[in-house]
């Protein structure tokens, strides 16, 4: 599918060769839950279109009507956005807003997946209506985004989530490996997470859908853990010897830095019945989806 090619779609994918795109995608296609369109920077199958968000929507975009866009494509690097702040807002915020506006204008219900970044991380479980501060220029770019989104009303839907942790996904992916042939592995004892599931957030997600329940929704897990921590847990539950996970410091690698991720879900459980996911719940699908 080239971007002028005309066609109608129930659901409209922006980022379908991310990994939360292609796995809300996978879930709508398995589900049989219309037409769905996925968007890549180079389109190479027939339900995809080629589209960056620096591109004009109007022009790769104006033939399809989709009921709703999810918004899952940008530069998720933490230090790439630190390394060029204004290229990457140019995507997370400037493209991502202007695709919103536009799918909005037309109708289209919004779905935008947004971080825990939004916050500091000096508190655990903050709340829906707790003040923003980002650490970083990604978590920045993530709030800028956000309330250029929620000006538009009750027609679009901002999704904070916490660590989604998939099989396929690293460090999860080597460590299942690894632990599965007795080997040792070497997780950080100074980093967090509060994880979810993919299959958690998609479960939300697609509630979210269904509901379209528009404002702040927060998509977390139960409580926040350390790298090392988890890994543990998920040496217990394959059952195989501790011993084989052992901690180390990060010292200068990249990634969220922060003692805590997890948001408070009191306000979402309510609204849409989804509340924090246990620890046993994400070790339990990790596992199944490996």
């Amino acid at each position: 599918m080239t971007g002028s090619q005309e066609g109608t779609c129930s659901d409209l994918v922006i980022g379908g060769d991310s990994f939360l795109g292609a796995a809300i995608a996978a879930a709508l296609t398995d589900g049989r839950q219309g037409t769905v369109v996925k968007t890549s920077r180079r389109a190479s199958a027939a339900d995809t279109v080629a589209f960056d968000l620096r591109d004009d929507p109007a022009r790769a975009l104006g033939a399809l009507l989709p009921a709703t866009v999810y918004l899952c494509a940008g530069i998720t690097s933490i230090s790439q956005c630190e390394d060029d702040p204004a290229g990457s807002r140019r995507v997370n915020v400037e493209g991502m807003v202007r695709v919103a506006r536009f799918a909005h204008a037309r109708g289209s219900f919004i779905i935008y997946l947004s971080s825990n970044a939004v916050f500091d991380g000096h508190q655990p479980r903050q709340r829906m209506d707790a003040e923003p501060g980002p650490a970083s220029e990604y978590g920045r770019q993530k709030r800028a985004a956000e309330e250029e989104i929620l000006a538009l009303g009750d027609g679009a839907a901002v999704v904070r989530l916490t660590k989604v942790v998939a099989a396929e996904r690293q460090p999860f992916s080597s460590w299942l490996s690894d632990l599965s042939a007795q080997r040792v592995i070497y997780p950080f004892s100074d980093r967090h997470l509060c994880p979810i599931s993919t299959q958690h957030a998609l479960r939300a997600i697609s509630v979210i859908r269904r509901a379209h329940a528009g404002g702040i929704l927060h998509v977390s897990g139960e409580s926040d853990c350390s790298y090392g921590e988890f890994a543990a847990r998920l040496a217990d539950r394959l059952g195989v010897r501790r011993e084989l996970v052992v901690p180390r410091k990060s010292d200068d690698a990249p990634g969220w830095r922060a003692r805590y991720s997890s948001l408070d879900v009191t306000e979402t459980a309510a609204r849409i019945g989804i509340g924090p996911q246990s620890l046993p719940a994400v070790l339990a699908d990790l596992i199944a989806a490996a």
